[in-house]
């Protein structure tokens, strides 16, 4: 059972370095990780996914990563996003 999930960004087509990403997605489809695994991957919540540079290119159907993106200037909700991720790696390992 999965106790909590992140929608990760995923490309809905091919993406060339440089793009800037869009909100949106295909109708009924949210691809979902546990959110260990996607702090684990290093995967970029589909809600942060606007409005970013992408810093190489993706085939459709990968996730995003936040190493894809130029995340340094998506503003205060990726900043806060990014700590919380810090907090939680830093709790899961010593849990573990």
């Amino acid at each position: 059972m999965i106790r909590s999930a992140d929608a990760v960004a995923t490309a809905k087509r091919d993406l060339r370095e440089g793009e800037i990403l869009g909100r949106g997605g295909i109708p009924g489809r949210r691809p979902s990780h546990a959110a260990a695994d996607s702090l684990r991957l290093g995967a970029l919540p589909l809600g942060l996914a606007s409005r970013l540079k992408l810093a190489r290119p993706l085939g459709q159907g990968d996730p995003v990563l936040w190493s894809d993106v130029a995340w340094e200037a998506g503003g205060d909700a990726v900043r806060l996003r990014r700590e919380m991720e810090e907090d939680f790696g830093h709790s899961a390992r010593q849990v573990a």
